[in-house]
């Protein structure tokens, strides 16, 4: 799953984009900068310190920082939108003489209804186009197919014009593929994220914020001074953190994780998503000879710190291949090939 960071110009974007990949890409550039970013979650370190393994894993996003939008030129925007499946949107709200607001003023609400407004219009020409060129063929040939596009469509084209995006609709199996086939903008999850100053990093806002400035300065602390430094700054921990855990909720992500003195690994699968099919995310080899998955689930594991006990405790459990697999979950496969 990508996850594309969009925003007018000067917005914070890309900046924001280097802090959370450690990437040392230009400004200037033209293209997408592509970067996968750490999933902090606190079970990982708390399981590296039971393992004490030789690595450790986290779970990561990839993220895709595609260009400020400019409302003037830059219409490539949507080329690079469609590619993504959450736009992660950063709305300014902070102040800077040498980098000024393009449009005079700071207003994080307006942002975020301009950038909405160009995804309504792109998808509402797109329905339009069908539509029409739907009309006409069913007026030549009377195709189930065809009538039930038409029908959707329809439907999409109603709750655009109200200002409302797609991803709304309630559809069924045959109407979300037809959905699907269009690529439309408005389908895919959003979430509104606003850079501000730093003597606003504690204001209430409708959405997470955090200030470049502030999380620049956390980044550069050594990690053990990271804590005490958020304390003073009246926050529980940096703000990155939040957002890129924000994020994988959104997409609806999950971790669940092998352990051994090997490696502690967190592994990113869909919520969802069968024991046999993350066994396939391990290793193909686990998938095609699954036998059944060893489930001890984190909470209970943390409580005895050891597998052992667990297993004494009848904390673990055999599931089979149909198993949904639970945000937390420590899988241990037993396979055959």
């Amino acid at each position: 799953m990508k996850i594309g960071l969009a925003g007018l110009r000067y917005s914070g974007k890309t900046s924001l984009f280097k802090l959370l990949t450690g990437s040392n890409v230009s400004y200037e550039k033209s293209g997408v900068n592509i970067g996968t970013a750490r999933v902090p979650d606190k079970r990982i370190d708390a399981l590296a310190e039971i393992y004490q393994p030789e690595k450790i894993t986290y779970a990561a996003l990839e993220l895709a920082d595609i260009p400020g939008i400019d409302l003037n030129k830059n219409r490539s925007f949507f080329a690079d939108i469609r590619k993504v499946d959450l736009l992660l949107v950063v709305l300014r709200d902070f102040a800077d003489d040498i980098h000024p607001n393009p449009l005079e003023t700071n207003d994080y609400r307006r942002d975020l209804g301009i950038i909405k407004d160009e995804l309504l219009l792109q998808d509402m020409v797109v329905t339009e186009k069908r539509l029409e060129s739907l009309a006409g063929q069913l007026k030549k040939q009377g195709c189930k197919e065809l009538q039930l596009e038409y029908e959707v469509l329809r439907r999409a084209a109603e709750l655009l014009n109200q200002g409302e995006f797609l991803a709304k609709m309630e559809l069924s199996g045959a109407e979300e593929k037809i959905m699907r086939n269009h690529g439309f903008f408005t389908r895919k999850a959003l979430l509104p994220i606003i850079n501000t100053d730093e003597d606003k990093i504690t204001a209430e806002y409708d959405w997470p914020a955090f200030s470049l400035q502030v999380e620049a300065e956390i980044a550069a602390l050594p990690e053990q001074d990271r804590e005490e430094y958020c304390r003073l700054l009246g926050v529980s921990e940096p703000a990155l953190d939040r957002i890129v855990r924000a994020v994988y909720r959104q997409a609806g992500l999950i971790s669940f994780f092998t352990v051994g003195k090997d490696e502690v690994r967190a592994w990113t699968i869909v919520q969802g998503t069968t024991a046999k099919a993350a066994a396939g995310k391990i290793h193909s080899d686990l998938e095609k000879g699954f036998i059944r998955a060893e489930v001890c689930a984190y909470e209970d594991f943390i409580k005895c710190r050891d597998m052992s006990i667990a297993k004494n405790d009848n904390k673990v459990r055999l599931e089979s291949k149909d198993y949904i697999v639970q945000d937390g979950d420590m899988l241990n496969i037993r396979f055959n090939v």
